[in-house]
C-alpha cells in the first residue's frame, strides 16, 4: 500500500474556497480473493496539525490492520497489526505501550452498491466529527469513516 497523509488541498464550490488537509491511499493485494470487508477511519485533528488513518480489513483470509498518526514534521507513530482494533464508531491502537483511541460521530452519510462484471460491494462513507484521545488529552477534528463489504465473483 502507498499512503500519502497530510496532503494540502483546496476546493472551490458555490463561489467559496476552502483549504484543508487530505489523505490518499493506493492499495493492492498479492493474492486473489473472493470476499472482502473493511473499515477505515481517516481524519485530521488539531486544525490539520496531525492526521490519523486506520484500517481493519479482511481480503479473503488475509487480515490487514493498522493504526497510524502522522504530523507535518514527518513524525509517524504506528501500532503493529496485533495492537489495533475497530468497532463501528471507534478504533484503538497501542503505540510504544501507550493507548490511543479515535472516536467518530456521524455528521453526514453516503452509501451505494458498486456492481461490476467481477464485483459486488456495499460501500458506506460517513463524514464525522473526530476525537482522538491519548494520555488524558483530546484532539478534535473531522474524519471519513468508510466501510465496505463485497465479493469479486
Amino acid at each position: 500500500s502507498l499512503h500519502q497523509p497530510l496532503l494540502n488541498g483546496s476546493i472551490t464550490w458555490r463561489g467559496g474556497t476552502s483549504a484543508g488537509s487530505g489523505y490518499c491511499k493506493r492499495a493492492w493485494m498479492p493474492d486473489d480473493f473472493e470476499y472482502y470487508g473493511w473499515r477505515f477511519i481517516e481524519g485530521a485533528f488539531d486544525q490539520g496539525r496531525g492526521m490519523i488513518w486506520s484500517a481493519d480489513g479482511t481480503f479473503g483470509y488475509r487480515k490487514y490492520d493498522y493504526f497510524k498518526i502522522a504530523y507535518p514534521d514527518g513524525t509517524l507513530l504506528a501500532a503493529d497489526n496485533q495492537h489495533t482494533h475497530h468497532r463501528d464508531n471507534i478504533c484503538y491502537g497501542t503505540i510504544g505501550g501507550e493507548s490511543f483511541e479515535a472516536e467518530v460521530e456521524e455528521i453526514g452519510l453516503w452509501k451505494t452498491r458498486l456492481i461490476g462484471k467481477n464485483m459486488d460491494t456495499l460501500l458506506r462513507q460517513r463524514y464525522c466529527n473526530l476525537v482522538l484521545r491519548h494520555d488524558g488529552g483530546e484532539h478534535i477534528g473531522y474524519a471519513l469513516s468508510e466501510t465496505g463489504l463485497g465479493t469479486t465473483r
